[in-house]
């Protein structure tokens, strides 16, 4: 007859409890996934996207000249830079980040110091715009938001052309996806296109850019190369805020003396005509 003990029934429930337990922990976890975890992203929709800004406006730009500035047909002749601030990618409430977002002033601050800094009597133009989120959804959504953001950069090199270039040089550039918004102007605006095709200096990048990380970056020449030669590229590298501005300044300064030297000087604009109406006077023996 076998001496060992038989299970009390306590000792029988003690695996039934333990699967029980298990099941109960990998229910609450499941639980606590579908209802505390990231939500499904909404479907793309221009009606519910933030309102188109208004590049008119001072609120639409990070960096703005508050001053007019003098055209190309005065001396010196005037050098702009046309700023694209990089993108941020976790805005949480949408597809696009709305212009006043303070993510994207966070991220523009790290160029408004060094801009506001350049030392040269031109114009630094930087606007703003409502990046694209990182939002997971269907490839779809992805483009329309990207288009979104591709009608605010080029809206406002527009507004720039149409209000501010009065043919003077410039410098397009930016820093992480504000490079990409660069290029893009590039090639849709400015790339064989008068007058820009003889007022273009090049594109400048922001300290800690790897260029070789950069797909369509135009084959530029550097703008250290001697004798200069335009439109150049001008990377920034490891460079810190004073000498970035120091360099850019200096850049802006060479492009100007060589448009001097080979570009014909445009003719400054007449001033508004004014119609003055005139009365007939009749003579004394005129009825």
């Amino acid at each position: 007859m076998s001496t060992e003990d038989t299970p009390s029934p306590v000792t029988r429930l003690v695996p039934i409890l333990t699967i029980i337990t298990i099941i109960i922990m990998i229910g609450a976890a499941v639980f606590h996934i579908t209802t505390l975890g990231p939500k499904p992203a909404p479907t793309f929709s221009r009606g519910t996207a933030p309102a188109a800004p208004d590049y008119s406006e001072r609120s639409a730009w990070f960096v703005r000249p508050d001053v007019e500035l003098v055209g190309g047909w005065g001396k010196p002749w005037g050098v702009d830079l046309l700023w694209f601030a990089d993108g941020q990618a976790n805005y949480p409430g949408g597809w696009n980040a709305p212009i006043d977002w303070t993510g994207a002033d966070a991220s523009a601050n790290l160029d408004k110091i060094w801009l506001d800094s350049v030392l040269i009597d031109q114009g630094v133009f930087a606007p703003r715009r409502r990046t694209a989120s990182s939002f997971a959804n269907s490839p779809e959504d992805t483009r329309s938001a990207n288009a979104l953001e591709q009608e605010d950069i080029f809206a406002s090199f527009d507004q720039y052309a149409d209000a501010d270039h009065k043919l003077r040089g410039v410098f397009i550039g930016g820093r992480g996806t504000g490079i990409n918004a660069a290029i893009s102007v590039y090639e849709n605006r400015i790339a064989d296109t008068l007058p820009f095709k003889n007022l273009f200096g090049g594109i400048i990048l922001a300290p800690g850019t790897e260029v070789d990380s950069i797909s369509g970056m135009p084959d530029l020449q550097q703008c250290s190369a001697e004798p200069p030669t335009f439109p150049c590229l001008l990377n920034l590298g490891e460079l810190n805020d004073e000498a970035a501005a120091e360099a850019v300044s200096e850049t802006m300064r060479t492009f100007s003396i060589w448009l001097d030297e080979n570009v014909p000087k445009p003719a400054e604009p007449l001033p508004p005509i004014q119609t003055i109406s005139i009365v007939p006077i009749n003579r004394p023996d005129e009825n």
